[in-house]
């Protein structure tokens, strides 16, 4: 397990920062892993409030 970060930019040119606690799983009959991220992701404001 990992903690991840994912960004995305408003209309208005802010950026969102989103803190996620993912994992790495293997499916049969793929060459890569796949993150499964099962937890409701918050904003890192919300975190850091």
């Amino acid at each position: 397990m990992y903690l991840r970060v994912t960004r995305r930019t408003n209309k208005d040119g802010s950026v969102v920062e989103y803190l996620q606690l993912a994992h790495n799983v293997w499916r049969p009959g793929s060459p890569h892993p796949h993150v499964q991220a099962p937890w409701p992701t918050n904003s890192l404001d919300s975190w850091l409030a």
